[in-house]
């Protein structure tokens, strides 16, 4: 009898049991930040005014390049208008499988709204600059040469180089929209900071720039 009781445990019991234990290894942990995540989100745009959408998978399709890729989904969104301008923050994230494992990355995303259509301009502060200069101090991308020169004449590329803020992360100009990101989920605190930045370089766009 006792035999039977055994052979029934490992067959049945014993993976039932190491399931469980799994779960509560991997996925448990994974839902608890999922809560904690949902819960600030809803609070911190309960505070603001704006509202919190838990995903919204169709804004990874609206950019391109850099950190998107054709596969991943939106989350802990956030929508609000500030300084008159619509703003977007949201963790971007995507899996990447592998041989043996499989790794998840994640992106923090804040995009402010423009208004109106601009070309493709991208700044990336460079590692370790090599002078002061504008080029040596950003790695600049640009898909129309005459607009980018419209943006950094009358004063913009002076601004770039003085404020520290413009050195913590990429930024880019895409369709209707400027953006900028970073590594990791989202903070909501920190994310709004950017969006701050963000209107503050969208303000210093030459007028010659907005209606190239």
């Amino acid at each position: 009898m006792n035999d039977t009781v055994e052979t029934v445990f490992f067959c049945f019991g014993l993976p039932v049991l190491l399931i469980g234990l799994a779960y509560l290894m991997i996925f448990e942990p994974i839902r608890r930040r999922r809560k904690k995540a949902v819960s600030a989100g809803s609070a911190w745009a309960k505070r603001h005014g704006w509202r919190y959408q838990k995903a919204d998978n169709a804004l990874v399709g609206r950019w391109q390049g850099e950190p998107f890729r054709n596969r991943g989904g939106a989350a802990d969104v956030l929508y609000g208008v500030h300084r008159g301008r619509n703003i977007m923050m949201f963790t971007y994230g995507y899996h990447e499988a592998g041989v043996v494992t499989q790794s998840e990355s994640f992106y923090t995303i804040v995009a402010v709204g423009l208004g109106s259509q601009r070309p493709w301009l991208q700044l990336k502060p460079r590692d370790e600059p090599r002078s002061h200069q504008l080029f040596d101090v950003f790695d600049i991308q640009s898909q129309d040469n005459q607009y980018s020169n419209h943006v950094f004449q009358s004063g913009l590329a002076d601004w770039l180089l003085n404020d520290p803020r413009s050195r913590q992360q990429p930024v880019r100009f895409e369709n209707a929209d400027l953006l900028s990101w970073w590594g990791g989920p989202i903070d909501c605190d920190e994310a709004f900071a950017t969006a701050e930045f963000l209107c503050d370089l969208a303000d210093r766009v030459p007028d010659a720039a907005r209606h190239h």
